[in-house]
């Protein structure tokens, strides 16, 4: 649904673009190289889609697991790298009478300046002391798969955003292309 629903959206819009280019109302050169574009844009950007359009709808699908109560045992600044800063967070919940500990870094975003990643993983350490009550969610069908934030994460958002960027974008010029080749009148023979 979410998928279909970006792609039927994205595709009417381009046209509708392309509709308003091809006539001439918004001037495009046409050079050759525009041919070869298109095709490839849109075909990556409806991979970026579908690929990430899946996860998105996993991660969606986790907020309807079983919850349970946890305990934060654990909350600290990791660096990945030179200036890569994450927070990890390790809590302890238990299922069906069995313990079990689990790590996250919560999926911050990747992006930005170091200091700015850093003043991200300080507020999300901060926002889970040591003893803090937590909500946990659990697939029920592996209680060692687990989430403090079930939705989606930064990253396949932002690739399905760029995806449904590329998608527009190459059939846009693939309309503009098309509709200005009908609408143009052909040359008079030399």
């Amino acid at each position: 649904m979410l998928i279909g629903g970006t792609i039927l959206v994205t595709a009417l819009l381009a046209l509708a673009g392309g509709w308003l280019i091809g006539r001439d109302t918004l001037p495009l050169p046409r050079p050759p190289v525009l041919a070869a574009v298109c095709g490839p844009l849109a075909v990556v950007g409806l991979i970026l889609l579908i690929i990430n359009g899946l996860a998105i709808s996993e991660a969606m699908a986790r907020r309807a697991w079983p919850t349970t109560t946890g305990f934060v045992v654990g909350s600290r600044m990791v660096t990945i790298g030179r200036k890569n800063y994450q927070p990890e967070v390790t809590y302890d919940f238990t299922i069906d009478g069995v313990e079990h500990t689990a790590i996250t870094h919560l999926d911050t975003p990747g992006f930005g300046f170091s200091s700015s990643r850093e003043d991200v993983a300080d507020n999300i350490v901060a926002h889970y002391p040591l003893g803090l009550e937590v909500k946990v969610w659990v697939n029920p069908d592996d209680p060692g798969e687990s989430y403090l934030r079930p939705g989606p994460s930064w990253a396949p958002l932002t690739r399905y955003a760029f995806g449904t960027l590329l998608l527009g974008l190459g059939v846009l010029l693939q309309a503009a292309r098309t509709l200005g080749r009908q609408a143009s009148p052909p040359e008079p023979p030399a």
